[in-house]
């Protein structure tokens, strides 16, 4: 069962918590805040209330994708599924999978977003269920400074060791702030490695969240052994191709090597539902759904299934898909 937070439930969930341990004040509670009925979430899940916004954006802008991620978590017994957060950021959804019952590998560059992840692993009961990395995935060596009073979506870690932001137009910007920020030295691990040494680690992935502004392909060669031996059984991938120039990956090339990868797998657009081959470059406005054009969705998560995850009817995740796009 996921652990009962007492001191939470006894306060209105929808505003920032007051008193208690660890400043709880500090705290808003995830499952409020998407507004999730107690008959699919019943047990706060407290984030530091710096990370509002992010809530905000996600229940605007990606509803499908928490269906998913909610149905996927609920699988989780007693510690025995496996979440991998790349790109974790705020960790909103490590914190969710862990109070849901999985175990979490959560990997983030950024010290800020780690202290505060690691402030609302504490509040929530979740230390040995939640293990936090401060690496950069990648196969090969990475070393860079990485900003330690910031913690953003769009920072991008690139192969050559610098840091820049994904968004080209806040690109000189973002540069000149670095130049008097204070930094840390980050460096890379591969998920291979977080998984060979990873205590009381799950055979298997049951599902491996990517969100890393381009670095997509980076990130999954880090994890060749894993792949290779069907260890993971589920990716949600934020695609963007957009992105991939600055990390030495061409989109025609990058696309062949996606395709050869999931040639197996189901792979579906979350934004839409439909069958997805990796033959070309998503779009949000041509190949999501209008309801979700409409709210303004920019990008495109691609939600795979390995053959030995689940029989595809009976699948959580394509099946929470199907019933949230049936609601219309």
């Amino acid at each position: 069962m996921p652990p009962r937070l007492a001191t939470a439930q006894r306060i209105q969930p929808s505003r920032p918590l007051r008193g208690g341990v660890d400043g709880l004040r500090n705290f808003v509670d995830i499952a409020a805040a998407w507004r999730l009925s107690r008959s699919s979430w019943s047990t706060p899940v407290l984030i530091h209330r710096n990370h509002s916004g992010m809530l905000e954006f996600l229940a605007r802008f990606e509803p499908h994708i928490i269906a998913v991620m909610l149905a996927v978590f609920k699988t989780c017994d007693s510690g025995s599924g496996l979440f991998v957060d790349s790109g974790a950021n705020d960790g909103a959804w490590s914190l969710m999978a862990g109070v849901a019952g999985c175990r979490v590998i959560a990997v983030e560059p950024q010290p800020q977003c780690t202290r505060l992840l690691r402030s609302a692993v504490r509040v929530n009961g979740l230390s040995e269920r939640v293990s936090i990395h401060q690496n950069i995935l990648a196969a090969r060596p990475i070393q860079t400074q990485v900003p330690t009073d910031r913690c953003g979506g769009d920072t991008q870690f690139l192969p050559d060791g610098r840091v820049t932001t994904a968004f080209g137009w806040d690109e000189r910007r973002f540069n000149r702030s670095l130049a008097t920020a204070p930094r840390a030295t980050v460096r890379s691990a591969s998920l291979d490695d977080l998984l060979q040494r990873g205590r009381d680690v799950p055979a298997t992935v049951d599902l491996w969240h990517i969100d890393t502004e381009g670095a997509e392909l980076v990130v999954l060669r880090s994890a060749a052994a894993a792949l290779s031996a069907a260890r993971v059984r589920r990716v949600l991938i934020e695609v963007r191709t957009d992105r991939w120039v600055k990390f030495g990956v061409p989109q025609r090339s990058g696309l062949a090597e996606l395709r050869q990868l999931f040639r197996d797998w189901r792979c579906v657009n979350a934004c839409s539902n439909e069958p997805f081959d990796w033959s070309r470059s998503p779009h949000a406005k041509r190949d999501c759904a209008r309801r979700l054009v409409n709210t303004g969705v920019t990008s495109i998560d691609v939600y795979c299934v390995h053959p030995l995850a689940a029989p595809l009817g009976s699948e959580p995740g394509l099946r929470a898909l199907h019933d949230w796009f049936a609601k219309g």
